[in-house]
């Protein structure tokens, strides 16, 4: 079953997550700032010195510890579309997990945010992601087959990536794994403030999705 993923403007509170099944309603007046913490293939402890996390980090913390008006955090985790499904849903938990785990170590002792507050909602594979960054960045001669699959509804994932790796003898799928498939093993979250408040405008857009899932 392929999954949608929509996009909201966010304005006035704050995102770090991605994506799931089915549009999150909520008000853009309490939403804004996107973060993303990348994930290493197969791994679910987050690296510090990989990609960009570094910085993203450091931005979390602060925001943590200086923002006491935070009501409420969701995270949304994804796995890259490569390999077997159960697996890339598991992996996807786990990562949502970590995540929470470094947002619970870093708020502060006087702070109102507990667990209860941080919602997880991990998706198994990010195709649409897939779909969007082999939009935009992907230009081989067979870029027009590529998103011809990508867009048949008609068929399963699985069938999906098997088309895929084989076009051009599997050329083509081995750079879309070198080139996108890093960027959609990520963690986001959302920080929604109470209805009150107003933290001015972000006009940045981000995916949001799905229902929240409690995992302990």
């Amino acid at each position: 079953m392929r999954i949608r993923i929509f996009y909201i403007a966010v304005t006035a509170a704050m995102i770090l997550f991605a994506a799931i099944p089915q549009r999150i309603e909520a008000a853009p007046s309490h939403i804004s700032h996107t973060y993303k913490l990348y994930y290493k293939w197969d791994e679910t402890v987050i690296d510090r010195t990989y990609m960009s996390n570094g910085a993203s980090m450091a931005e979390i913390i602060d925001h943590l510890r200086y923002s006491q008006d935070i009501d409420s955090i969701a995270v949304y985790s994804s796995s890259s579309p490569e390999g077997v499904y159960e697996h890339n849903r598991k992996l996807s938990i786990r990562r949502a997990q970590e995540a929470r785990k470094f947002i619970l170590a870093n708020i502060p002792a006087d702070s109102n945010l507990d667990a209860s507050r941080i919602s997880l909602h991990p998706i198994a594979e990010d195709w649409d992601g897939m779909r969007e960054a082999v939009a935009a960045s992907y230009f081989r001669a067979d870029r027009n087959r590529v998103l011809k699959i990508l867009d048949d509804e008609s068929i399963s994932d699985a069938t999906r990536e098997w088309r895929l790796k084989q076009l051009d003898g599997g050329r083509s799928w081995k750079w879309i794994l070198k080139n996108i498939a890093p960027k959609l093993r990520y963690a986001t979250w959302v920080v929604i403030y109470p209805s009150h408040e107003t933290k001015g405008h972000d006009s940045r857009i981000t995916r949001l999705s799905g229902p929240a899932q409690q995992f302990v």
